[in-house]
């Protein structure tokens, strides 16, 4: 290029410079409008993108239009995540998409069934003396470890039927309080308790976590000393006993007992929801010991061997009794399970043993056999009132029904 040339382009560079520079700021505003416009649209379809927009996408969109599209928030037991198992549809899901941990006392364990798990329960609880097959010395297992959880319980029928993705536990334990579940934040190792505690193994309620899918429970017989009253009676049945102070003569010490359970059952299953806060939590009510049209040879006792034996046998009128002592504790139970508020199932037992009680052919209750014990001279066995194999698949079986079924 000569030098006019270049003369003539200095001339006339700055005039193009002005006439390019007005195309580029037009041009640049047309696609400052058409991404403000791109970035409102994807806010505006943000909420139904959520599920398949980046985190990091989202945070820019916002960013240009100055964070005026909705932040998401972390999922709460509260708000779960969206496809979350513990909100799915199917009750069986939101049963099994965890692990299952069995809780309570003795109804729970499968006390008197044998076959423990190992540790449960040690060998200096096995009878000492027996005399015609008939067990006339029996160290009290519950001196020792009387836990006696039972490969027969009832969550072994659940988890027959039911496959848990995290697996099964069993930490109920016969002799548990509503104190050995949970005892407050002051008594961490619910030392209180006379159960759990005592054996060393703390509260159950510490047993679960954000892992749980499903707790079962059977909790508060023992804070009515409910096996207590039901001995007492039977003493009362015998030669010169005091039948009205042993046994209808306790009315008002049991209910005041039973008015004791809501607040403390409250507690535990706040403190089980708190620590498994996706888990179903069912809670078992306990059947009526005895038919409700009462006979007077219904669970008789035999007491002594031979010709000196006699039967204690539970009047009509006791029998009839009891049963109404147990509503009252089975309404107890529903009642604190619906007023602790996390949602928890309330199976009422009641009758699931009706035609099986106590002392009825092939019954669904272990009838009372006596022993001398080791603790209190004149005991009864400990699997006494407490559900046989049969009546332990009853309760499997209204767990069953209740997860598949909640109502």
């Amino acid at each position: 290029m000569d030098a006019p040339s270049r003369v003539w382009d200095r001339r006339r560079m700055p005039g193009r410079l002005r006439q390019n520079g007005g195309q580029t700021t037009i041009e640049w505003l047309c696609v400052g409008a058409a991404c403000l416009g791109l970035a409102m649209a994807l806010a505006a379809a943000m909420p139904r993108m959520a599920p398949a927009v980046s985190g990091g996408l989202r945070a820019a969109v916002c960013q240009v239009l100055g964070d005026s599209c909705p932040q998401a928030s972390a999922p709460t037991a509260d708000a779960p995540s969206p496809g979350a198992p513990w909100d799915s549809p199917d009750p069986v899901q939101r049963a099994t998409w965890g692990g299952y941990v069995s809780l309570g006392d003795s109804y729970s364990a499968g006390e008197g069934l044998g076959d423990y798990e190992p540790g449960s329960r040690v060998e200096e609880s096995q009878c000492r003396v027996s005399v015609m097959g008939h067990c006339v010395y029996h160290k009290d297992p519950k001196v020792l470890n009387g836990c006696d959880r039972s490969s027969g319980a009832y969550n072994a029928t659940v988890t027959g039927t039911y496959d848990f993705e995290r697996g099964t536990q069993t930490w109920a334990c016969s002799g548990s309080i509503t104190r050995d579940v949970y005892n407050g934040t002051d008594d961490p190792s619910c030392s209180d308790g006379h159960a759990s505690g005592r054996y060393g193994e703390g509260c159950q309620v510490d047993r679960v976590n954000a892992n749980t899918s499903l707790v079962t429970m059977t909790i508060g017989g023992n804070d009515a000393g409910f096996s207590d009253d039901l001995k007492t009676c039977y003493m009362a049945e015998r030669p010169g006993g005091s039948h009205e102070a042993g046994c209808v003569g306790q009315q008002a010490e049991i209910d005041a007992r039973i008015a004791e359970i809501p607040n403390r059952l409250i507690a535990d299953l706040q403190a089980i929801h708190e620590r498994a806060p996706h888990a179903r939590i069912v809670v078992l009510t306990y059947p009526r010991p005895f038919p409700s049209d009462p006979r007077q040879t219904t669970g008789c006792l035999a007491v002594g061997l031979g010709p000196a034996s006699y039967h204690l046998c539970m009047s009509p009128g006791d029998q009839r009794f009891l049963n109404a002592e147990a509503r009252k504790l089975d309404d107890a139970i529903c009642g604190a399970v619906a007023a602790a508020g996390v949602g928890a199932e309330c199976v009422d037992a009641y009758d699931a043993f009706d035609g099986c009680e106590m002392g009825e052919p092939d019954g669904c209750l272990q009838s009372p056999t006596a022993h001398v014990s080791g603790s209190t001279v004149i005991g009864i066995n400990p699997g006494a009132y407490h559900p046989t194999a049969k009546g332990q698949r009853i309760l499997g079986g209204l767990v069953n029904d209740q997860v598949a079924h909640p109502h």
